[in-house]
């Protein structure tokens, strides 16, 4: 009923590379819709706004203990979206992009405070690898990792030591002065043992 022909003289391969996205982005094995924040879900959380028709917060700060996130992507390649293979690096945490897979997500784990910056790119029937989609986000540190806390830490180390350096110096005020009572002491006995020796020698030249 239908004939289709294709004539493999005239016929190209793709030119150009996939295009990438990222969809969504899952925060400690849970999907969060950023649109509609409960307050569990959103408790230390701040981002700007969510991109149309995606599932991602942008200028996102996360707290130190919410560490573990997914990355859920894809790629538009009309030619052959069956080849299609991805690779990523998340800046800051490491420098070496995976090896290509076809798996359209990426998972990172206890993630340390910092700004971290996810990169993805995408190749297809064309050969080319798509230019880099880049996502950038926070971690903030514990409040015992802020800089205010630091400058505490710095004030009490500082604090204790004039403490300890007061503390050593009263202790040796004190025990030079036992040493001068001892001096004192020790001097008069000997003085004592002197005027004792004196009237010896001097009872005894009478004797004589």
């Amino acid at each position: 009923k239908s004939l289709t022909m294709l004539d493999l003289n005239k016929y190209n391969q793709a030119q150009n590379p996939p295009v990438v996205y990222l969809n969504q982005l899952d925060i400690d094995q849970q999907f969060i819709d950023y649109r509609n924040l409960s307050d569990s879900s959103s408790a230390g959380m701040t981002f700007s706004h969510v991109p149309t028709f995606r599932n991602y917060p942008l200028d996102l700060e996360l707290p130190y203990h919410k560490d573990h996130l997914t990355f859920h992507f894809s790629a538009i390649d009309w030619a052959a979206p069956h080849k299609i293979k991805y690779s990523y690096v998340l800046d800051g945490l490491n420098t070496q992009w995976s090896r290509p897979n076809t798996e359209p997500k990426a998972e990172y784990r206890n993630l340390s405070h910092g700004s971290y910056t996810f990169m993805l790119s995408a190749i297809g029937e064309s050969g080319q690898w798509s230019e880099a989609f880049e996502y950038s986000f926070t971690i903030n540190p514990p409040w015992w990792h802020t800089w205010w806390a630091r400058i505490v830490y710095v004030i009490a180390a500082l604090l204790l030591l004039i403490g300890i350096v007061r503390w050593r110096t009263a202790q040796l005020k004190q025990r030079q002065k036992e040493l001068e009572i001892e001096v004192d002491i020790a001097t008069m006995e000997i003085r004592e043992q002197k005027v004792e020796v004196e009237k010896q020698r001097d009872e005894v030249s009478r004797e004589k």
